[in-house]
């Protein structure tokens, strides 16, 4: 099947992409405008995927993974593993229980972090 768009013939798959995607950003500004909060969050989520999607392994990344877990320098696995266990330990989402729901989700979001952290530098060093 094919389109006619302004005179141009599409196939029907890309337009029917490219209608997603304009869809995507009309609902993207109608939630940043009711939700500013969730948006912000919203945009560190997005900026991350950024960083590492697709696979691509960039210096940024790694970078940002080391800091992520607090390393410098010439690292080996040993210390992956031991930095990784250590901040673990600390963040962990039980040991917060009991300060709240909003430090519980704070303490999960930065354990999701050291895990996707710990494994993206593990595969690197492998």
């Amino acid at each position: 099947m094919v389109l006619i768009y302004n005179r141009t013939r599409i196939p029907a798959g890309r337009f029917i992409y490219f209608m997603r995607y304009i869809i995507f950003l009309i609902l993207a500004v109608i939630f940043a405008v009711l939700f500013p909060k969730w948006w912000k969050l919203l945009k560190g989520e997005i900026r991350k995927f950024r960083r590492v999607s697709h696979g691509k392994d960039s210096s940024e990344s790694r970078r940002y993974y080391e800091k992520v877990l607090q390393l410098e320098g010439d690292y080996t696995l040993k210390d992956i593993q031991s930095n990784y266990r250590r901040m673990v330990s600390e963040y962990h989402p039980d040991r917060v229980r009991h300060l709240g729901r909003d430090l519980r989700h704070l303490a999960e979001k930065r354990t999701r972090e050291l895990n996707e952290a710990y494994e993206y530098l593990r595969r690197r060093r492998r």
